[in-house]
């Protein structure tokens, strides 16, 4: 069986893992969120530039762009409810002829 490349490891790993088009953030974010430590690629996975210093992660970076991508998903959530709360729906209460 042969070696998997550090990119073929993070795209079955982290991109396959905890990443969702449909979520807030980019690749790279929603990755830094991880809190998966056992996972083979915790302590290497991808991060976004501000996330990390030489080859150390940075903690106070990764929980402000953890913070970011909880914001994002809050407004998108928001926004949902929102667009389901339309005026003049009728209400499954009233009676309707």
């Amino acid at each position: 069986m042969r070696e998997f490349t550090y990119k073929e490891s993070v795209e079955l790993t982290c991109f396959g893992c905890g990443v969702d088009s449909g979520s807030p953030g980019t690749k790279k974010e929603q990755v830094a969120c991880c809190v998966s430590a056992d996972c083979p690629n915790f302590f290497n996975r991808p991060m976004p530039r501000q996330c990390r210093s030489d080859k150390e992660h940075l903690p106070e970076e990764i929980a402000r762009v953890r913070a970011k991508v909880a914001r994002l998903i809050e407004a998108k959530a928001a926004r949902e409810r929102d667009r389901w709360k339309q005026p003049n729906l009728p209400s499954f209460d009233e009676e309707t002829p």
